[in-house]
C-alpha cells in the first residue's frame, strides 16, 4: 500500500492512496494552466507480465499522476523528466509503450517518438498534450494514440489500451 501527497510551487496539490490489489482511492490535483479533480474507483486490469510504460513528463505534478494511475492500474512505470532521460531508460529498461508530454524544453514529444521508433520499430507512443491533436504526427506513423490535457483516469487508460491492442476493463 502506497500514500502520498505533493505540494509544488503555485496552486497543484496531489494527493493519493494505492493499493496494487484495489487500485486508487482518490486523486484530486490542480496545475497552474488547468484544474483537474479525478476520482478513482477499485479498478484492475489484465496485462501481460512485463508491460512496462515509460512517462514522459517536464512537469512533475502532471508525471506523477499519470505514473500513478497507470501503477494503480496494475502496470510497471519508469518515468522520465525529460526526453533524453527517457532515451536513457528506453535503453536500460524493456518499455512497452512511451506516453509522452508534447511540448517540453529541449527536445519534444514528436523528436523524442521519431528516436523511440528508429531504435525499436513498431514501438508504440502514446502522445499527450494540452493542445489540439497533432493529425498530421500520426498520419506520419510517428505517433500511435493522443491523449488530451486535461485528461481523466478514464482516458489515460483508454488511450493506453487502445495503443497496446488490449481488451477488457483496467
Amino acid at each position: 500500500m502506497t500514500s502520498g501527497v505533493l505540494q509544488g510551487p503555485g496552486s497543484w496539490h496531489a494527493s493519493g492512496f494505492a493499493d496494487r490489489r484495489k487500485g486508487f482511492s482518490l486523486i484530486v490535483w490542480s496545475v497552474r494552466v488547468f484544474r483537474a479533480f479525478v476520482l478513482v474507483t477499485e479498478m484492475s486490469i489484465r496485462v501481460p507480465v512485463g508491460t512496462k510504460i515509460l512517462v514522459v513528463d517536464d512537469e512533475a505534478a502532471i508525471r506523477c499522476v499519470l505514473s500513478e494511475i497507470l501503477s494503480g492500474s496494475g502496470l510497471d512505470v519508469v518515468s522520465a523528466g525529460c526526453a533524453e532521460e527517457a532515451l536513457r531508460l528506453f535503453d536500460d529498461c524493456r518499455v512497452s509503450l512511451t506516453l509522452t508530454d508534447r511540448n517540453m524544453p529541449g527536445m519534444g514529444g514528436v523528436e523524442l517518438a521519431m528516436l523511440l521508433k528508429k531504435r525499436a520499430p513498431g514501438h508504440p507512443v502514446l502522445m499527450v498534450s494540452g493542445m489540439a491533436s497533432d493529425g498530421l504526427s500520426r498520419e506520419e506513423g510517428v505517433v500511435d494514440g493522443f491523449l488530451m490535457k486535461p485528461f481523466s483516469r478514464a482516458s489515460v487508460l483508454d488511450g493506453v489500451r487502445k495503443v497496446l491492442g488490449l481488451h477488457g476493463d483496467f
